[in-house]
């Protein structure tokens, strides 16, 4: 179905539709094609650009999601490797004590200190828990072996 409509062009606009109308035919048709043709484009790059919008807003939510996330794991990783270093300082190291002596009060906090200054070390390293401590793990087996006189 069409539709009338009385449009005014600038001459120079006028003159350029004839001239072209001259050669392809209808001046309407013309004018039909090339006007559906702009407000397409005109269609494409307003949903192009809220498009652009929204995945940039998405981007940016996903990237601090990521951080918080990798905070998190992070975090994590340094209170496993706590945990890891405590467990193997105590299956490897401490020796059974039948009293609470001065001596061993003070061996125990020596043993505390060493866990300590080892966990602030891998911390500081940004190293973990790994087949890279048998070492430790070995040097304190036969520390303690020597220590209970086994």
């Amino acid at each position: 179905m069409r539709f009338r409509q009385n449009i005014y062009f600038e001459r120079d606009v006028a003159d350029a539709l004839d001239a072209l109308a001259g050669r392809k035919g209808n001046k309407s048709q013309l004018v039909n094609d090339g006007l559906r043709e702009w407000l397409k484009t005109r269609a494409l790059k307003s949903v192009d650009t809220m498009l652009q919008h929204r995945l940039d807003r998405i981007s940016r939510k996903q990237d601090r999601v990521s951080q918080q996330v990798h905070q998190g794991l992070e975090l994590a990783v340094y209170t496993l490797e706590a945990l890891m270093l405590f467990v193997q300082h105590e299956l490897t190291v401490t020796a059974s004590l039948q009293e609470m002596d001065a001596a061993a009060k003070a061996k125990g906090a020596k043993r505390y200190q060493e866990f300590i200054d080892r966990l602030g070390v891998n911390i500081a390293k940004g190293t973990a828990f790994s087949a890279s401590n048998d070492d430790a793990v070995n040097g304190a087996r036969e520390g303690s072996s020597e220590e209970t006189g086994a």
